[in-house]
């Protein structure tokens, strides 16, 4: 009879090792208003609920969601392996003109823009060499200089439709600094004039290649210094 005790306590004891843990419960409201319990992650906007005994459950973030998962599968293959890349630079007409070409293709793309010292060393780093704009990367192709016949050239070889392909409720990302790290801290400010670069100025075979003595009012200088 004196066993019996014993024997409880170990039944008892592996039950609740038995019992899984408590699931997280999330707590938030749904566009129509109604307050939501769930045990799976709400959404961005849910707030942390606090459990019985003290204990507050942070709801878990979602992943960003993959902008292209929408695209037709043409235009998804296309921006996957040669995302394209706008950059350009302050009072730049060809830039604005570039950006609309791109738009009208149905080309997703992200514009950065060029506007400090620390802009325009990331810029460097890409591979670019000259400080003339706008300026454009399709996958690791570089082209400066807006040019259509040129433009076309380049995403036709990196296999984008020639007609626009977006989904009606694709949004372009904001444009934003390409070194926005270093926008913050108050990076210097361009000191001498960037070159903006025309059509006129690009060879219309490839659109690779500027006349490297051009440059816009005469003020700059052929080789950007700071």
């Amino acid at each position: 009879m004196k066993v019996f005790p014993a024997i409880l306590l170990v039944a008892t004891a592996c039950g609740l090792a038995a019992q899984p843990a408590a699931a997280a419960t999330y707590k938030w409201t749904d566009p129509n208003g109604n307050v939501v319990y769930g045990d799976h992650p709400p959404s961005e906007d849910a707030q942390p609920m606090r459990r019985p005994g003290g204990m507050t459950v942070t709801p878990m973030a979602r992943p960003a969601e993959d902008p292209t998962i929408h695209f037709p599968q043409a235009l998804r293959q296309a921006a996957k392996a040669s995302p394209v890349a706008l950059f350009v630079a302050k009072d730049c007409q060809p830039c604005g003109l570039a950006a609309a070409h791109l738009r009208q293709r149905g080309i997703p793309f992200q514009e950065w823009k060029v506007m400090t010292h620390a802009d325009f060393e990331r810029f460097k780093a890409l591979g670019f060499t000259g400080n003339g704009f706008p300026a454009i990367k399709v996958g690791e192709q570089r082209s400066v200089g807006y040019e259509v016949n040129a433009w076309n050239k380049l995403l036709d070889s990196a296999q984008y439709p020639r007609e626009s392909e977006l989904p009606a409720t694709y949004q372009y990302p904001a444009s934003a600094s390409l070194a926005p790290e270093d926008s913050l801290q108050g990076s210097a400010s361009f000191h001498q004039p960037v070159r903006i670069i025309d059509a006129s100025e690009v060879r219309p075979a490839g659109g690779q290649r500027i006349d490297p003595g051009a440059t816009r009012g005469g003020n700059a200088p052929a080789s950007f210094r700071f």
